[in-house]
């Protein structure tokens, strides 16, 4: 062992040392980049798979919204060959054979819109 003598500096350290701190401290700047990419990457992939969520759960929604108005219409369809078949004359007869539905309102082929309550 050697004594060290106040006002040393690191210029008389070993040269293994010096070594061995450069490659500790290259080792440490190579890592904190390292991390910062990876982090920097996890980021961006988790951004794109909310998007990518956001973009699924969008289509969804607008095909079950097709598959809604598809239904309705199909439905509006079928009562109005009903009721043009029914031979029903009267708001009274319609309103029996639609029942008491008060969303269901009638369009005349002159553009008036009328509802079953009258």
């Amino acid at each position: 062992m050697t004594k060290r003598i106040d006002g040393s500096s690191l210029a008389e350290a070993p040269v293994w040392l010096k070594a061995v701190s450069g490659l500790l401290l290259a080792m440490l700047l190579v890592s904190v980049f390292a991390f910062a990419g990876t982090y920097s990457n996890l980021n961006q992939s988790i951004n794109e798979e909310r998007v990518e969520s956001v973009q699924q759960i969008g289509s969804l929604i607008s095909k079950k919204l097709k598959l809604l108005k598809q239904g309705h219409e199909e439905d509006a369809e079928m009562s109005a060959r009903f009721l043009t078949h029914s031979g029903a004359i009267t708001m009274e007869e319609v309103k029996s054979l639609l029942g008491d539905s008060n969303e269901t309102y009638l369009l005349a082929e002159d553009g008036r819109c009328l509802s079953l309550e009258g």
